[in-house]
């Protein structure tokens, strides 16, 4: 029995060829996109399960005065954990930064490298952690302070095939540690990835002697300062909340005098970090929950479409095999049979798409969700256990959805109206169910392109909004390897003298307008501190803003000032006691107006000084947050950037000039630059690339939209053969008969927008509230993408409209 069925299909497909390919091409997308979907967000969910104790391990967050969320936490804590916690199992520190490192090849060629990733670790970490090491011993893992660890990369990139262990490499140009071991680095599901490893003490080691000791000394007392990553192993049985309890007292007890300032600790699950965390200063780049449930929302909708568009074609389709139905019934077929026959059908198409779903998400899709969403997905997340299960599951429910409607109304056509070529289920509840279908279809094309439409015009607005300062051909570099110099001080005499060489030195190429040295750059955020204005007091517990900037700083990024004046290089007080404030600064401060801050006194964490310059405000930070008080300050300590603003013409012979003069000066510091156009842009790729992804979903939505369409009007037209035949006996001309259908199909767009819109401009307005600053939705974000759909729906029913219109009337009337 089930042989003749599927001989009966396959005739059937070979004698519908055109109706099997927009089947197949309409499921086959909607499969693809569940497929992906369910690899992405498996993928997601599954960050840091790989852990052994992973449901036992958080990492500590904190919460400072005015709502700021850290994800570092001052480094005194940690070590103090186990002792007082009896729920503490393990807790070690992590500080990660940029070091510049040095080897000699196997030709005795030195090469230097500006390595990320770079870790400093307490031994405990090893155990928290669970690292496989793959060459090496782990007796002196992260204990011997003269040893490094590095992963399989790095020690690729390094020494190619030679043995790594036992080979050196310098940091900073100064301090040798030897290759002691090779880590398997973590799956690239882990919120965090390290490629070089050295033990905590070692932090302090590679500075130079007496910024070392003050480091120490500053670091083992300073509960406020937020620097290394904290994580802690809780015994079994051992609950957050308890800790979370005890830990109050535990402030209460550990931190006193002027590092008490109002701060809590709070423990994070680690499996948590990827999707919920919105701390800031993570480690790497987190995702969100929103963002997965959006892309299974719009997974799922775009598999409705194409189920929807499968019974509309299989629904139209089954009236040109009437006389094959009624037959079968002649020939003792009943409901069960008959409904089980064109299930079968369904099912083997759906199969087919199933397998091609793996072709096409493979060879034409996987690349453009892994470049969109930063991911490395391969082939064998398409077929893992986990993405299987699921994707096996939905392709059943696709399978009967699509085909069990179609079944239920075929097997119910009546046995002479069937044989002569009639349907019998022409009802107003089918003809209400059919519309249905269309609009619900034109609600989700037109929602996902009023969607892409919103979230491109404000990725749009947010990457052209004046920013208060000028971005363009300024290109930043580093003056050394990522640390804790901007917070303890410390370089000599010599290395600024070096500096200002390397400064007048690049000023001599006439394509270098302007050199500037600052703690950061705008637009990029800033560090926050400790003070206290004029008309506050300590118990206020106030943070703000500060850069360290020099008197180019203003000039190069052309920053306005509103009132007073620029610091001065040769003047000492700019550099004891004085500071230049924003306007955003003024106001927080509840000082009148900008001239009437001028004089005013601020306490930076001991720093007294007087206000001498307001600027106009500009956004030092993200878009995402609201803007803040700033203050600048003159500190050359802090100064951790050079900015130099450059003629747009000769770009790469500029960079060039930069380069031969930076070796010559600092040969211990690899070369490296950033222009800080492309970095702002950045910040705002992750809102890019969901506009895009958005984008590809909206025009695969669209297809299968106009798919779909084409079955309904396939339908349509096939019931409507002699209604159109009549019409054109009585004088309708193809223009009346075209109207007739185009009318139908602007009223479903019509009606669609009518109930789409509500529910996008709801979730737009929610995804907005994310920004400071962001756009105002409009009714122009419904209707050009409604009229798109229209336009492009009606161009594909053309073909088919008018070649009905203009059929010969007796073709029409004629029963087949």
């Amino acid at each position: 029995m089930i042989k003749n069925y599927l001989l009966v299909a396959l005739r059937t497909f070979n004698k519908s060829k055109g109706y099997l390919l927009i089947n197949l091409i309409g499921l086959t997308m909607g499969l693809s996109i569940s497929l992906l979907t369910i690899c992405f967000v498996v993928d997601e969910f599954s960050y840091d399960s790989f852990h052994p104790n992973s449901n036992r391990l958080f990492r500590l967050q904190y919460n400072g005065p005015n709502d700021f969320k850290l994800a570092q936490t001052p480094p005194p804590i940690s070590p103090l954990l186990v002792e007082y916690f009896p729920e503490v199992e393990l807790s070690g520190r992590l500080y990660g930064r940029n070091v510049s490192t040095r080897i000699v090849d196997a030709e005795d060629e030195e090469k230097g490298f500006e390595e990320t990733r770079v870790f400093f670790a307490d031994s405990s970490i090893r155990k928290i952690f669970n690292f496989e090491l793959l060459a090496g011993s782990k007796s002196g893992f992260l204990t011997d302070n003269k040893s490094i660890y590095i992963n399989q990369q790095v020690a690729e990139r390094y020494f190619g095939n030679e043995n790594p262990i036992g080979k050196t490499i310098n940091l900073e140009g100064e301090y040798d540690f030897m290759v002691a071991g090779v880590f398997n680095d973590f799956p690239d599901n882990s919120h965090i990835h390290f490629n070089i490893l050295l033990p905590y003490e070692t932090m302090f080691m590679i500075e130079p002697e007496a910024r070392s000791q003050r480091m120490r000394e500053r670091l083992a007392i300073n509960f406020i300062i937020s620097h290394s990553y904290t994580y802690v192993l809780l015994k079994p049985g051992a609950t957050v909340e308890s800790f979370n309890k005890r830990m109050l007292q535990f402030t209460e007890e550990k931190i006193t005098g002027v590092f008490q300032v109002g701060q809590e600790f709070v423990l994070e699950p680690v499996k948590d970090i990827h999707l919920k965390s919105e701390l800031i200063a993570q480690v790497e780049p987190t995702s969100s929950l929103e963002f997965n449930y959006a892309f299974i929302g719009i997974a799922i909708l775009t598999l409705l479409m194409a189920i929807v568009n499968f019974i509309n074609l299989t629904t139209a389709q089954s009236f040109k095999r009437i006389k094959e139905i009624g037959l079968r019934k002649v020939f003792g077929a009943d409901k069960k049979s008959l409904a089980f026959q064109f299930l079968i059908e369904s099912l083997m198409i759906c199969i087919v798409s199933w397998l091609l779903s793996y072709v096409i998400s493979y060879f034409f899709l996987l690349d453009v969700v892994n470049s969109l969403t930063q991911k490395s997905l391969t082939f064998y997340h398409l077929i893992e256990a986990d993405t299987t299960i699921g994707y096996l599951f939905i392709v059943i429910i696709t399978g009967l959805l699509a085909g069990g409607y179609p079944s239920f109304v075929i097997s119910r056509f009546r046995l002479i109206p069937s044989l002569k070529g009639l349907s019998s289920t022409k009802s107003k509840s089918n003809l209400v169910f059919k519309n249905a279908l269309l609009i619900f279809q034109f609600m989700i094309s037109v929602g996902l392109i009023s969607g892409a439409y919103v979230i491109n015009n404000q990725t749009r607005y947010l990457r052209n909004m004046p920013l208060g300062f000028e971005k363009d051909a300024i290109l930043n570099i580093p003056m050394f390897s990522q640390n804790t110099h901007n917070l303890f001080g410390g370089n000599g005499a010599d290395f600024y003298q070096k500096i200002e060489r390397f400064q007048n030195e690049i000023s001599k190429n006439p394509k270098v307008i302007t050199t500037s040295l600052s703690s950061g750059a705008p637009g990029m955020g800033t560090i926050y501190r400790g003070i206290i204005p004029d008309g506050f007091t300590r118990e206020d517990n106030m943070f703000g803003a500060v850069y360290s900037i020099d008197n180019d700083f203003i000039d190069t990024y052309n920053i306005k000032l509103v009132a007073g004046r620029n610091f001065i290089d040769d003047h000492p007080s700019d550099i004891s006691g004085s500071f230049i404030i924003n306007e955003t600064a003024v106001n927080n401060y509840n000082w009148k107006s900008p001239e009437d801050a001028l004089g005013k006194q601020i306490n930076l964490e001991g720093k007294i000084g007087n206000v001498i310059g307001v600027m106009k405000d500009f956004y030092f930070s993200s878009l995402e947050n609201e803007l803040d008080g700033v203050i600048m300050e003159m500190r050359p300590q802090g100064f951790q950037l050079i900015s130099v603003k450059i003629s747009s013409e000769e770009i790469p012979g500029t960079i060039e000039h930069l380069k031969s003069h930076w070796n010559q000066l600092f040969p211990e510091k690899v070369f490296e630059y950033n222009f800080l156009d492309d970095t702002l842009d950045a910040t705002y790729s992750a809102e890019a690339n969901l506009a895009q992804i958005i984008d590809y979903l909206a025009a695969i939505a669209v297809i299968i939209c106009c798919l779909g369409t084409f079955g309904i009007l396939s339908y349509n037209l096939r019931q409507k053969q002699r209604e159109i035949g009549i019409r054109k006996v009585l004088g309708a001309t193809t223009l009346n008969i075209l109207f007739r259908f185009y009318r139908t199909i602007v009223f479903q767009c019509l009606m669609s927008i009518l109930l789409v819109s509500p529910i996008v401009y709801l979730v737009m307005k929610e995804w907005l509230t994310q920004f400071s600053y962001h756009i105002h939705i409009s009714y122009l974000h419904f209707i050009i993408p409604a009229v798109l759909v229209s336009v492009i729906t009606i161009l594909v029913v053309s073909y088919q409209s008018i070649k009905a219109a203009r059929s010969n009337p007796i073709e029409s009337i004629r029963i087949d």
